[in-house]
């Protein structure tokens, strides 16, 4: 009678730890699935990158379709268009540089977090600040580019394309309040009445809010 208590302790001290295992496994995966745990991801290249010296006022602003202060309101989802994954963002613009959206749009940035691991371009972990994942609540200057069709703005992702304003949720943006973000913007302003646009842009008619056709002129010269 012993010897069969015995063995069924046993036979159920196993069945406890692979159900202890199952249940990790379930609750790793679940996790992963969530971005709740973050893993090393990949690095690639960056799109729209050979438009343009982007470490060039002018043709950082010419590339771009607008450019503008907005405060990331938040995160809405994960995608992967023709191969290349974005993170989208709902975000509610405040002040206009280049173009004059107004309200709230949504900017994808290209790389993210799938299953736990993040993905981002080259450069951008070690310029987290300035090309990493936007954070909810806060407030930056931004290029982009606008998809059309889809009523989207694809960020231009280097080092000279974003200024974090704020990491306050609670901040309101008014020019006129910081000599730093001040400064920024009227040198943005003068890049853009001198911008230089991507030929592929001229040639395609895809140079939305360029500052000739703003003034009424032909964008090539003729």
């Amino acid at each position: 009678m012993m010897n069969i208590i015995k063995k069924t302790n046993i036979n159920w001290s196993w069945v406890a730890v692979i159900a202890i295992i199952l249940a990790l496994s379930i609750a790793m995966a679940l996790s992963l699935r969530a971005n709740l745990i973050k893993l090393p991801g990949v690095s690639y290249g960056m799109s729209f990158v050979n438009i343009g010296d982007f470490s060039v006022d002018e043709e950082l602003v010419g590339a771009s379709h607008n450019v503008y202060v907005a405060k990331i309101i938040k995160q809405t989802e994960y995608v992967v268009l023709d191969g290349i994954p974005f993170t989208k963002y709902e975000a509610e613009v405040k002040y206009n540089i280049k173009g004059d959206i107004v309200g709230r749009i949504t900017v994808l940035h290209q790389g993210g977090y799938k299953n736990g691991r993040l993905n981002l371009v080259n450069g951008a972990q070690d310029e987290s600040n300035n090309m990493g994942l936007l954070k909810e609540g806060s407030t930056y200057l931004l290029a982009s580019r606008h998809w059309k069709e889809q009523d989207m703005h694809f960020l231009i992702l280097h080092p000279n394309s974003r200024l974090l304003i704020s990491n306050n949720p609670n901040f309101e943006y008014q020019y006129g309040k910081d000599d730093k973000v001040d400064n920024r913007i009227r040198g943005l302003q003068e890049a853009y009445k001198k911008e230089v646009l991507p030929q592929a842009d001229i040639i395609h008619s895809k140079d939305f809010n360029s500052y000739k056709r703003l003034l009424g002129q032909s964008v090539n010269g003729k």
